[in-house]
């Protein structure tokens, strides 16, 4: 399992190394803290950095520009994330693509900036209410999957995240069966476009107000091989409740 946490717009410096304090705190151990990712926004990923400083989680970009570097004011470096030697990007979060209107090719353009990169991507799809009710979730995360991943070959890691768009900072939370429908989707995508050691070995992680009450029947899902979590992410108590939920 995979717990990453989104901190979206929210932990300024000083809120993160209390964060990570907390987690230290928290006696997690080694091998579990490994399955832990976080995002904090970039003004605070150097605080992360120090703050994390001994533990074995992971640490990553909200964001990156579809460019390396240049008259880009504003958009955030791949050349910085690794010389900060980051190893993920989320890429394609709803929010990146409802609020900033990035489109399917932006998304493309980096996927494949990161294609000769160390960074790996976390991507993420998902439907809207409207497209859900009218039956199209298959064929919007097929358009996106096959956008985002046309170039990407075999070899190159990355780690997917299903986030119904419904379901994400509303609290309403897709059902275990409906979740585990979409990554059964994704999975069979994977197996078809790439091969089934790709699609086995592919981490879906689920998206969408993620609380510890509702981790535990999502995780006992067969194709749900983590979480994306949001404002769950942001307290240690919680964070690790929904650790503690999914491996019970």
């Amino acid at each position: 399992m995979i717990f990453a946490g989104n901190w979206k717009l929210n932990m300024g410096p000083k809120a993160v190394q209390n964060f990570f304090k907390e987690f230290k705190e928290a006696n997690i151990n080694e091998e579990t803290q490994k399955q832990c990712y976080f995002f904090p926004q970039n003004l605070s990923l150097s605080s992360a950095i120090a703050a994390a400083e001994g533990l074995n989680v992971n640490l990553g970009s909200q964001n990156i520009a579809a460019e390396k570097s240049g008259a880009f004011t504003g958009e955030n470096s791949l050349e910085v994330l690794e010389e900060l030697k980051l190893a993920y990007c989320l890429i394609g979060h709803s929010e990146r693509r409802s609020i900033f209107k990035e489109d399917l090719n932006d998304i493309r353009a980096k996927m494949n900036l990161l294609n000769s990169s160390a960074v790996s991507a976390i991507l993420c799809i998902g439907e809207s209410l409207e497209e859900r009710e009218a039956g199209k979730t298959n064929e919007v995360l097929k358009e996106q999957l096959e956008t985002a991943l046309l170039e990407v070959p075999e070899t190159k890691d990355f780690i997917l995240a299903y986030e119904p768009v419904w379901a994400i900072g509303t609290g309403k939370v897709a059902s275990p069966e409906m979740a585990e429908e979409a990554h059964l989707f994704v999975r069979n995508f994977l197996k078809e476009k790439y091969s089934e050691e790709k699609a086995k070995n592919t981490a879906i992680l689920y998206g969408g107000s993620v609380k510890p009450e509702s981790s535990k029947g999502l995780s006992q899902m067969p194709n749900i091989d983590g979480f994306l979590i949001g404002g769950a992410s942001l307290k240690v108590d919680s964070f690790k409740g929904i650790i503690d939920n999914s491996e019970s």
